[in-house]
């Protein structure tokens, strides 16, 4: 359902919400309900019930970005749900601008709601490029009906890529988001190739090393959030348990010892076009 959600400083929240409760009269932008939740970030999500609402939605974030424009460190934001796509086969002159014009221009959506990362180009000069792009779902639905778009004179293949899951940019573990940090280890600063601090993943040319796998004792021959990344956070995998008799001292060990990690690290908002191992595609519903 169409949502508004407001993000403002730790414990400001409740002046932020007294305020608009004050001043904006919902009655007068057509709203009878408006329901409240959190979100992941620790944001403040307001859902208006009814998938056409839309535009009453976006009503109450103009009322809500004029009443709040002043207060440093609130942000008022619709969000859209989103789909990542890929573009395969570009050629030298197809620029960024390009493909962000004609994804909103053929999916009929504003082009600001478009995120077009840099096109990478395939090993040994062919020109051929590949660019990550995501967009709303109703424009990724239009898109993706044809399995191709055409950019200038020439059309191109377009894939649906798996929705990659939440993943905190700090610790670099799944399941939570930097608002919710807790882990005490900042890895905001390692390639998501080589898992070393110091440049970006597109710059690298080192041997992928995963570090949450290698802090966990396990395979790390792979990036962070790969397909073959079985490591959500840096804990040291335990030792595998041996019958009794078996191994030094014939002990059983105890079963608190035996642990398995969850599989599966990927990103919730998308990481930086390029960066990270594209995901698995699939077909929209």
């Amino acid at each position: 359902m169409p949502a508004v959600v407001i993000t403002a400083p730790p414990g400001g929240y409740a002046e932020v919400m007294k305020e608009a409760r004050t001043r904006i009269n919902l009655q007068e932008l057509g709203i009878q309900e408006v329901r409240p939740r959190k979100a992941v970030t620790g944001a403040m999500i307001l859902e208006i019930p009814g998938d056409k609402e839309g535009s009453k939605a976006d009503a109450l974030a103009g009322r809500l970005c004029e009443l709040l424009a002043f207060r440093e460190g609130v942000k008022i934001t619709r969000p859209h749900r989103r789909v990542d796509l890929r573009i395969r086969d570009l050629d030298d002159s197809v620029s960024v601008e390009e493909i962000a014009e004609a994804i909103a221009t053929l999916g009929a959506c504003a082009k600001d709601l478009v995120k077009v990362g840099p096109i990478r180009r395939a090993a040994g000069g062919l020109g051929q490029g590949t660019a990550w792009i995501q967009c709303p779902i109703l424009t990724a639905r239009k898109i993706t009906a044809q399995r191709r778009i055409k950019i200038g004179w020439l059309s191109y293949r377009v894939d649906v890529l798996q929705q990659r899951r939440v993943q905190c940019f700090k610790c670099l573990e799944a399941g939570h988001t930097s608002a919710r940090y807790n882990s005490g280890t900042d890895r905001s600063q390692c390639c998501y190739r080589c898992g070393q601090a110091g440049h970006k993943s597109s710059e690298c040319d080192r041997p992928a090393e995963c570090p949450l796998c290698k802090e966990a004792g396990r395979k790390a021959d792979h990036k962070i959030g790969s397909r073959g990344c079985n490591a959500k956070s840096g804990r040291k995998a335990s030792a595998a348990p041996t019958r009794s008799g078996e191994g030094s001292g014939g002990a059983k060990p105890p079963s608190s010892s035996i642990s398995q990690g969850p599989s599966g690290v990927q990103k919730s908002s998308p990481p930086e076009p390029g960066v990270a191992e594209a995901p698995k595609e699939k077909r929209l519903a």
